[in-house]
């Protein structure tokens, strides 16, 4: 996929472009976890704070779905593991909510603030919790 969008980004695609959810390319190739083609975006100028209609990042998406690499590749390019959607909840409160212990760790060892809570009181710890994660993975 990364050649294919490396000469699209060349022919002048819009790298911030969005579609009716307001997801940028970079978002929807987080979609897929894919290290390469995250990279390419970022290297043609790609948002990593772009927010979709719910207030996501693409590091929303590369969390919930336990994408490793490709987590790890937008956190090196300076994405923010802090950042907050609408209901409040970071890419540290997807990752544990989906059960997604590596990421929730990724996360933590590249700042994310383990106290921050959603708009409805629940922390990392708490959906960590729920999904019966070990409490270090937290």
């Amino acid at each position: 996929h990364a050649p294919a969008a490396e000469r699209l980004i060349a022919a002048g695609a819009k790298v911030n472009a969005r579609n009716s959810k307001g997801n940028t390319p970079l978002h929807e190739a987080a979609q897929d976890g894919g290290p390469a083609i995250l990279s390419a975006l970022i290297r043609s100028g790609a948002d990593l704070a772009a927010v979709n209609a719910d207030g996501e990042t693409a590091l929303y998406n590369t969390a919930y779905l336990g994408f490793l690499e490709g987590t790890q590749t937008l956190l090196a390019a300076g994405a923010s593991p802090n950042c907050q959607d609408k209901e409040g909840a970071t890419p540290l409160i997807i990752a544990a909510r989906a059960g997604e212990a590596e990421v929730a760790e990724l996360l933590l060892q590249n700042k994310a603030d383990p106290d921050i809570r959603a708009n409805n009181g629940r922390g990392a710890i708490h959906e960590a919790a729920s999904r019966r994660m070990g409490a270090g993975d937290v």
